[in-house]
């Protein structure tokens, strides 16, 4: 017996208790009255009359942390999920001195200021942490590879980054037609995707599981290729 490739099956509206084709066109029409010529360009920096909104609700009026002059061998900038797991990585691996920076009163980043009754994460931990592990490892063994070389800096070569950019723009979907019809926010500039932010600024289009696998290979080389040290 053979199999015919084909798409789902389809559904017909006597399947539902409500029109889909309706429910559609509603969809449709809220998401046009959020749509605005300006784009992401409507959003306001938070200064002047905003400037409030940056304030910590969570410490005591007056709130302030005594200012250190210390050497570190890994600074960390950001206390938030990604800050938090690096910082574990990092002491895993044997090291120690480690100096974590975060403007906030406590730790925990988006979670410290967008808080809630019992909220630990605003999106499934299945979906966020995995990613964050990664990450974390991954910036662990750089470390780890700078100190063995006494070296102070990473940065990546000018080939890199073009082979980089390269890569992005092979693996690119073209997403245009859902990110039209996606609710209109940051990630697709307010509706109008178009005007976005181009491949260049594209994530892997193989997906995350062939990113991680990708890195993962890159780093058991053991030759930090594109890499420089000093």
């Amino acid at each position: 017996m053979t199999l015919k490739k084909s798409g789902p099956p389809a559904i017909t509206n006597q399947e539902f208790d409500f029109d889909p084709e309706s429910l559609r066109a509603k969809y449709r029409e809220e998401r046009d009255k959020r749509i605005r010529p300006d784009g992401n360009e409507q959003y306001v920096e938070v200064k002047g009359d905003f400037s409030r909104y940056i304030d910590d609700p969570y410490v005591e009026p007056g709130f302030t942390r005594a200012p250190l002059t210390d050497a570190v061998d890994v600074l960390i900038i950001g206390g938030g999920f990604g800050g938090l797991l690096a910082g574990a990585r990092l002491r895993e691996a044997g090291v120690k001195d480690i100096r974590m920076i975060e403007k906030g009163g406590d730790f925990g980043g988006t979670w410290y200021w967008n808080r809630y009754p019992g909220a630990q994460c605003d999106i499934e931990s299945y979906i966020y942490l995995p990613p964050l592990e990664e990450q974390a490892r991954h910036i662990t063994e750089l470390i780890q590879h700078a100190k063995a070389q006494e070296a102070r800096c990473i940065e990546a070569t000018p080939e890199a980054e073009a082979d980089w950019v390269a890569t992005i723009k092979e693996k690119a979907m073209n997403n245009r037609d859902f990110l039209e019809a996606c609710t209109p926010g940051y990630y697709n500039n307010e509706g109008k995707p178009e005007k976005g932010f181009g491949l260049a600024g594209e994530l892997y289009g193989g997906g995350p599981v062939e990113f991680h696998e990708l890195i993962r290979r890159w780093r058991e080389d053991g030759e930090m290729k594109g890499l420089q040290f000093s």
